[in-house]
């Protein structure tokens, strides 16, 4: 197999777990994060360092793929920022929706023009983005996602590219890092198997929406969260 894969979100959490399971499966990755990847030591591993936000991403990720035919797009990467929107400043709102959103469609654009037919295009969305949150930044940049899933998917099915959403439950990532013992213990309480979950079961089912045997799935915005976006 020699399947280009762009992940963005690559130094931590999600996207660093999917990395290392689609490496595994015989996948070539280019990892693109803010932070210098220094986890993944591989032949088939190529690091990108740069802002989400900078409007040369599009050029970038084209230069990088060089005469590799892309394959899929996984967009773990977002940003949780902002406050109620009483106390919401301008720029939270705009960093938000520029990381979490704009740069999933600029990723979308750029794969509608360079993915190989049948190809994948995942975007990790969140639970908030349909119940909504305290971070209305956050939540209103995920809930985008869900209709750019939508959108994106009847412009490529054609080509039998699918296109979807997953909504993580909550998760061991760089987000909840600072997390501690009993706001882990009360959010997991909210699942209906008390746990929080590992970011490799995540990759995993990735991997399974990347695989032969999904043939037959797109538009569609997959719930993984135990139950736990019905407790919030």
């Amino acid at each position: 197999m020699d399947k280009c894969v762009v992940i963005t979100g690559t130094s931590s959490g999600l996207g660093l777990e999917t990395s290392i399971h689609l490496l595994e499966k015989g996948y070539t990755v280019i990892g693109i994060d803010v932070n210098p990847q220094t986890d993944i030591s591989h032949s088939r591993f190529e690091s990108v360092t740069m802002d989400l936000s900078c409007g040369s991403l599009e050029q970038t990720v084209v230069e990088v793929l060089s005469e590799r035919a892309l394959y899929a797009m996984i967009h773990c990467a977002g940003v949780s920022i902002g406050d109620k929107v009483s106390r919401l400043r301008d720029k939270d709102w705009s960093k938000s929706i520029e990381v979490n959103l704009t740069s999933a469609m600029k990723l979308c654009r750029l794969s509608s023009k360079h993915m190989i037919d049948g190809g994948r295009i995942l975007l990790i969305g969140s639970p908030v983005g349909l119940v909504g949150a305290n971070k209305p930044s956050y939540a209103a940049s995920k809930a985008g996602l869900h209709a750019l899933t939508m959108s994106v998917s009847r412009e490529v099915g054609l080509r039998g590219i699918l296109v979807n959403t997953i909504l993580p439950g909550p998760m061991f990532s760089g987000m909840t890092s600072d997390w501690s013992q009993d706001k882990q213990n009360r959010i997991a309480s909210e699942t209906r198997i008390g746990r929080l979950c590992d970011p490799m079961e995540v990759a995993q089912f990735i991997g399974f929406l990347l695989s032969r045997q999904c043939s037959y799935m797109t538009a569609s915005i997959v719930d993984m969260t135990a139950g736990s976006m019905f407790g919030h």
